[in-house]
C-alpha cells in the first residue's frame, strides 16, 4: 500500500506541475502575440506621405555625371533626353581627346533643348 500511495503522489505531483508549465508557456505565448498588435499598428492609422517640393530654389532629387569619349556627343544628348527632368542635376564631361567643335556643339543642343 505504501508503494501505491507514493507513486500516486508522485504522479500527482508530475501532473501539477506539468498543467502549471504549460500555463506558463500559455502565458508567454499570449503576452508576446498581444505584443506584435502592438508593434504593428492598426489599418486605420496612415503615415503622413512627404511629397518633396517642387520649387525652383529646393534642391534636386538626383545628380549624374554623364562621362563620355570623343565622338559621343549625340549619344550624351540621346542619353540625356531619355533621364532628364527638370529638378535634377546633370555634369555632361566629355575626355580631353574630343575637340573644341565637338563640345560646343553638345553645349548648344543642350542649351537649345
Amino acid at each position: 500500500m505504501r508503494i501505491s500511495k507514493k507513486i500516486s503522489s508522485q504522479c500527482g505531483i508530475r501532473f501539477w506541475l506539468l498543467s502549471l508549465a504549460g500555463f506558463l508557456m500559455f502565458l508567454v505565448i499570449w503576452r508576446q502575440l498581444s505584443e506584435t498588435d502592438d508593434r504593428f499598428p492598426s489599418t486605420s492609422f496612415q503615415q503622413p506621405v512627404r511629397i518633396p517640393r517642387k520649387g525652383p530654389d529646393d534642391p534636386p532629387i538626383l545628380a549624374y555625371w554623364i562621362f563620355c569619349l570623343k565622338g559621343d556627343s549625340k549619344r550624351i544628348l540621346r542619353l540625356l533626353k531619355a533621364v532628364y527632368h527638370p529638378r535634377n542635376q546633370y555634369l555632361l564631361h566629355l575626355d580631353a581627346s574630343s575637340s573644341d567643335q565637338e563640345i560646343m556643339e553638345l553645349a548648344l543642343s543642350v542649351h537649345s533643348e
